[in-house]
């Protein structure tokens, strides 16, 4: 019924108010916890949900529940979380902090809703989807684990690949394929199954599903890689090479705006990370390099976490690597080591570390990339948490989009001729915002509905210049600008890095990084100074003070260049974007080219916490430009590729199709909302082409992931509503929320 609704209904207005409120009465009938950290402290345990079927995630030993004492990847992360909420430095206290409790994959984000006093987290081979993501109101934690799907078959049978290959292929001769339902491999398997003749049989739980495989009544079982290599047989079976899709395994809890839980979460699998990129691990070894942010890890004070949220110690992470251990000590421990055997990390490139701090070398592929540990003795606050997309669309209000402007790549000619690469970012999301009706874009003329929503203005730049406000920001004013009592911007590119304390104490949103740069050097051949120019009060200076004897602070970058050639120093420190941009535009500069990159610098949107459809639809914009150069979409409008294929249910099948169809979830705006920002600004590649591609020699991470480069583009499935919450929203809510649910639909339909 819900599913139906939101297809039918989330392109019309009355469509639009009904989610809205139905939101809203979901939301209110569970009365969820305003602190969830310290309830969880208060209780005395955190309560982890995992899967008991996958012995390399689990290892439960077949109890269901999990005993207390349960091993594996994902049992060792719950262990993590909980050493860090109690600050337990040893293995045994660790585990004695957590409840361990099980879920089937059809109703995890249901119980999570339904339960809150019982369920505190998921950890259970889940991927991160859009739909999730938007609509199942859980937050996601940094993956964990970077997977996709596959298929397990026997060696004697001979199968060679799903579908595409010359050999005997399991699409082309009617193979029957065991399959766990309600799960995004279900839905993968429909869609790499669209044009064979595969016969999926559906079982509940993936042990089911793995022994009717086993038990021959299935020529192969379809799951996650790492699922099958829990299951598989070694004597016998053979999991095929050929993936289906991408599956980013984390953590996910319910979405609460301040109880800061889910920052925790999102911050310990960060510390776990760059725990290893540091070498401080559970043998008590560490930190092996002088790096500022391994400093931070041992110690929290003044971070933000011990007043944001309450209870924190400012040792959390600290403890917890020392009672489980970094991301290398988890994954070489799991179910007894036997993870690491089934699932070696060089068998993998997306899940070994960016960047090895120990030798300041670049691992090709890895995808294991932890944000930032720095903060400031600066002040919090306290974010508005009104809903700015719906001014934006009906005119009252442009979409106010925050941009540094002393960068030409990035940011120029705010007032005549706006241009760079973060002033097309900023007309993506506002055409996502004012996005109509696909059939406007091919024949606005012919649909009365086309003129009556005064859609011209939504075609090209210029006109779409008009419906935007570019505020110029500072490194000073860009923050007080996004969160302060009275906000001048909505969204923030500005070469801004996701920090925990902008993350935490500023509480601020990030989007998934849109340009993963790196900190480079900057120099005047004829320069006799010693010392380094580092811009004052940023992240370069946090680093650069580590890095360099001699530091010559500037307030802006025009100064820092002037202090360059006046030889107050022989070398510039900043991203990477700005010193290639000024060793092409400048004379007599040049980038230093034997040194390897300083540090890391993911670069991405801000936007307030309290504002969560801003904050959906910004990371998923972010994430549609990936995805567009992923499935090479530039303009779906004039690509011409056809989107006829459909399940059932009028799903498209096709990831690239869902781009632009009826199925995103966010009820602020329309369903084609990629389709606005596509046409005014083309995909990833297309932006970068335009404003890069003659500046910086390589893309370096900013380039789609892949095995033998540093790319780090790499976004989540794009997959419609999913069943497994709004079809099961009716159980969910108690009896009076159904019933208003119901007095609601009836007042509008």
């Amino acid at each position: 019924f819900f599913y139906d609704l939101s297809l039918e209904y989330n392109n019309s207005d009355e469509g639009n108010i009904f989610v809205a409120l139905l939101a809203t009465v979901l939301s209110g009938a569970y009365g969820f916890s305003s602190n969830r950290v310290q309830d969880i402290q208060a209780r005395g345990d955190l309560r982890c949900t995992m899967s008991p079927a996958n012995t390399l995630f689990t290892d439960s030993s077949g109890e269901d529940p999990p005993p207390s004492d349960a091993d594996g990847f994902d049992a060792l992360y719950c262990a993590s979380f909980a050493a860090a909420l109690f600050d337990e430095s040893t293995f045994a206290g660790a585990y004695n902090r957590v409840d361990f409790s099980s879920v089937t994959s059809d109703n995890r984000f249901p119980f999570l809703q339904e339960n809150e006093d019982q369920y505190d987290i998921i950890v259970r081979t889940t991927t991160n989807t859009m739909s999730r993501d938007i609509f199942s109101n859980a937050t996601f934690a940094r993956s964990n684990f970077y997977d996709g799907q596959g298929f397990l078959t026997r060696v004697a049978d001979g199968w060679e690949c799903f579908s595409g290959c010359a050999g005997k292929a399991l699409s082309e001769q009617g193979a029957r394929i065991c399959v766990t339902s309600g799960t995004t491999t279900a839905t993968n398997l429909l869609v790499a199954n669209s044009n064979g003749n595969a016969i999926p049989i559906d079982f509940d739980e993936e042990g089911e599903a793995a022994q009717n495989f086993q038990d021959g009544q299935c020529d192969a079982f379809t799951s996650d890689k790492s699922t099958l290599a829990a299951f598989a047989n070694p004597a016998t079976d053979e999991i095929l090479a050929q993936s289906v899709s991408r599956e980013p395994l984390g953590a996910a809890v319910l979405d609460r705006v301040g109880d800061g839980f889910a920052e925790l979460i999102h911050w310990a699998m960060n510390a776990v990370v760059l725990g290893e990129m540091c070498g401080i691990s559970s043998s008590g070894a560490g930190p092996t390099t002088s790096w500022p942010e391994c400093d931070n890890l041992l110690d929290l004070s003044g971070s933000g976490l011990t007043a944001s949220p309450d209870g924190i110690s400012s040792t959390a992470f600290n403890s917890m690597l020392r009672a489980i251990g970094n991301y290398d000590d988890i994954y070489n421990a799991g179910a007894g080591g036997e993870f690491a055997v089934r699932l070696p990390r060089s068998s993998n490139f997306q899940n070994q570390l960016y960047l090895d701090l120990l030798s300041n070398s670049f691992n090709n592929g890895g995808l294991i990339y932890p944000e930032v540990f720095h903060w400031t003795a600066s002040s919090g606050y306290t974010v508005s948490t009104e809903s700015i997309i719906p001014l934006i669309r009906n005119g009252a209000q442009k979409l106010r989009c925050g941009v540094g402007a002393d960068h030409p790549a990035m940011a120029t000619e705010l007032d005549s001729n706006p241009s760079g690469f973060e002033v097309d970012l900023c007309r993506a999301v506002a055409g996502a915002i004012l996005a109509v009706r696909l059939e406007c874009y091919n024949d606005f003329s012919s649909h009365d509905f086309c003129e009556e929503n005064s859609i011209l203005d939504r075609f090209n730049v210029q006109q779409i210049d008009s419906r935007i406000e570019y505020v110029t920001v500072t490194e000073d004013d860009k923050f007080d600008k996004l969160l302060g009592a009275n906000p001048e911007i909505d969204v923030l590119f500005a070469r801004t890095a996701n920090t925990i304390e902008r993350d935490v104490k500023f509480q601020m949103d990030f989007s998934r990084p849109y340009f993963y740069d790196e900190l480079r050097e900057l120099h005047r051949p004829a320069g006799t100074s010693s010392a380094t120019c580092v811009r004052g009060n940023t992240l370069m200076e946090f680093y650069a003070r580590s890095l360099y004897g001699s530091i010559v602070e500037c307030s802006s970058l025009d100064d820092c260049v002037s202090r360059l050639n006046a030889d107050e120093c022989s070398t510039y420190v900043d991203q990477g974007n700005v010193v290639y941009t000024l060793a092409t535009t400048s004379a007599g500069l040049e980038v230093t080219t034997s040194v390897s990159p300083l540090a890391r610098f993911p670069i991405a949107a801000g936007t307030r916490q309290g504002d969560i459809d801003m904050s959906h639809l910004v990371e998923w914009v972010v994430n549609g430009l990936v995805l567009a150069e992923l499935h090479n979409v530039v303009d779906p409008v004039s690509d011409g590729f056809d989107c006829r294929n459909r399940d059932l249910r009028g799903e498209d099948l096709d990831e690239k199709c869902r781009l632009h169809t009826k199925n995103n979830g966010l009820a602020e705006v329309r369903s084609e909302f990629m389709v606005g920002a596509l046409q005014l600004v083309g995909n990833y590649e297309a932006v970068w082409e335009r404003h890069f591609d003659s500046i910086i020699p390589s893309r370096g991470g900013n380039q789609l992931a892949c095995q033998s480069c540093r790319g780090q583009l790499y976004a989540p499935p794009w997959t419609g509503v999913d069943l497994e919450f709004l079809g099961s929203a009716p159980v969910l809510a108690p009896t009076i929320g159904v019933t208003v649910v119901m007095a609601i639909w009836a007042l509008f339909f």
